[in-house]
């Protein structure tokens, strides 16, 4: 009955039935790696350290770093805004700082964590509508930053035709892919399979 359900249930919990890594112990699956074989989740395999993290960064950097940036005074204005656009307390993303000195555009990524580059993603095509000037918008980084940004909601939907979802996903893949390799300071320093490489397996 009910009672006993919930009573197997607290037992469950106690004996540790409900923990991932209860259910992948080696003990009970032989040569089950925990890390390697268990199933990335979007957010991470996208957002800590895969291609999202890291195009955020480089975009952020060509637009608002440099002698001669894109967009001057980007920081303040992108920090600000993100401040008017008032968000939830779970969603709230900190103050967007310059990448560090001394790495390649390849190797940066902003102080974010997984959930905030996705955040970053979601809201931050708007923000930079409002303070994108016509040089950042022409530059073809631009493009495919909004891209991957279409490419990332597309993966965050809570659900997907059977039939059309891979066609539209691999429509939007290749569409980054191409507007990434139009971007001229990402051809040498970095390339998309490289990126992928960084991405959780």
């Amino acid at each position: 009955d009910a009672q006993e359900s919930r009573g197997l249930g607290d037992v469950y919990k106690r004996q540790g039935l409900y923990r991932l890594h209860y259910a992948w112990d080696n003990a009970y699956f032989p040569g089950v790696d925990t890390v390697l074989d268990r199933p990335p989740d979007t957010m991470h395999l996208l957002g800590a350290g895969g291609i999202l993290a890291h195009e955020n960064a480089m975009w952020v950097k060509i637009a608002f770093c440099g002698a001669y940036p894109l967009i001057p005074d980007g920081f303040s204005k992108f920090n600000r805004m993100v401040r008017l656009l008032k968000l939830p307390h779970a969603q709230r993303l900190p103050d967007i700082r310059p990448p560090p000195e001394g790495k390649a555009l390849k190797e940066i990524t902003l102080d974010l964590k997984a959930a905030q580059n996705f955040t970053f993603a979601a809201f931050g095509r708007e923000i930079f509508e409002s303070i994108l000037t016509p040089e950042a918008r022409a530059h073809p980084a631009w493009a495919s930053w909004c891209a991957l940004q279409e490419l990332t909601m597309y993966c965050m939907r809570d659900s997907y035709d059977r039939v059309n979802g891979p066609r539209e996903l691999t429509k939007r893949i290749e569409t980054h892919r191409k507007a990434f390799d139009e971007v001229g300071e990402y051809i040498e320093p970095v390339s998309y399979t490289h990126l992928r490489a960084h991405e959780t397996p």
